[in-house]
């Protein structure tokens, strides 16, 4: 992937990543609810601090306790968002 979209990415500090990290809250047992406040208040002091997303889950023993950090690690994985980028701009190309 291009690295000015990468740098782009890196901006939000992670934040990008927070709507994979919900979906896994709901996986292991949290509501809806419960896993949008908690990926809500670690991604504002992400934002407010100017530091990691990434940190903030893994710092934060609510998530912790119930998903491991190399399970978690994994949810940050740029390479989830672009495995398909060839496929796409083949096809589109082609139009």
């Amino acid at each position: 992937y291009p690295k000015n979209m990468k740098k782009n990415l890196d901006i939000t500090n992670g934040i990008f990543f927070s709507q994979r990290v919900l979906l896994e809250l709901t996986t292991a047992g949290f509501t809806r609810e419960e896993s949008y406040k908690i990926v809500q208040k670690n991604a504002m002091q992400a934002w407010k601090e100017n530091s990691s997303f990434y940190s903030k889950i893994v710092s934060d023993k609510k998530i912790t306790n119930k998903i491991p950090v190399n399970k978690i690690k994994k949810l940050f994985d740029f390479g989830y968002h672009t495995k398909k980028i060839n496929v796409i701009f083949n096809r589109s190309l082609k139009k």
